[in-house]
């Protein structure tokens, strides 16, 4: 179990979480698709950009944290898509990277590589990214991890908004195993332009 809550708690963590493509710069909306015809498009803030955590200013970070030296995203957006690149350097300098790429038309299959304590392993996840009418985005990542002949399939919730200084706000909850099954994890991570 130990195991377990370790991969998820890991794979979890580094999402909050690019290559350069189009994007509109700081502060300019962009569109999404138009979920019907004729139906008027809603705006997305531009999250495009590079990114630090700030943790004196997040809240209920996970206990992972005392051993993360810097949480740094760099995001690229375009009117369709964006791509989140991660990465979480720890105390001693080490980088674990990752790429979650989103589109804002339909549910993206990847793989997720997670740190274990027995190395890298790619685990199966789905990724939506869905604007909202106020220019945020909800972010839901699914994944699937299978242990022996244990499959779990926790789910995270990321609401992404910009506060009106133009940090990077978002509001996470992640399912967790706990004693007597899934728990939910909650967390409020302020990230600054970098």
């Amino acid at each position: 179990m130990r195991r377990l809550a370790t991969l998820v708690l890991l794979s979890a963590l580094a999402s909050p979480l690019a290559a350069q493509a189009p994007s509109t710069g700081a502060g300019q909306p962009v569109t999404k698709d138009a979920p019907e015809a004729g139906a008027r498009p809603a705006p997305v803030a531009s999250f495009a950009g590079g990114w630090r955590l700030d943790v004196g200013r997040s809240r209920d970070l996970p206990p992972f944290y005392a051993g993360v030296r810097e949480h740094l995203l760099e995001i690229a957006q375009d009117d369709s898509s964006l791509t989140v690149d991660v990465a979480l350097v720890d105390t001693a300098g080490a980088a674990t990277r990752l790429r979650l790429p989103y589109s804002f038309r339909r549910p993206v299959s990847t793989t997720t590589q997670v740190r274990t304590p027995s190395g890298p392993r790619d685990i199966p996840a789905t990724l939506t990214a869905s604007p909202r009418p106020d220019g945020g985005l909800e972010i839901d990542i699914a994944r699937e991890i299978t242990m022996g002949d244990r499959t779990i399939r926790p789910k995270d919730r990321e609401s992404w908004r910009l506060s009106p200084a133009g940090e990077l706000l978002i509001d996470r909850e992640a399912e967790m195993p706990g004693p007597g099954g899934m728990r939910t994890v909650r967390a409020h991570y302020v990230f600054v332009r970098r």
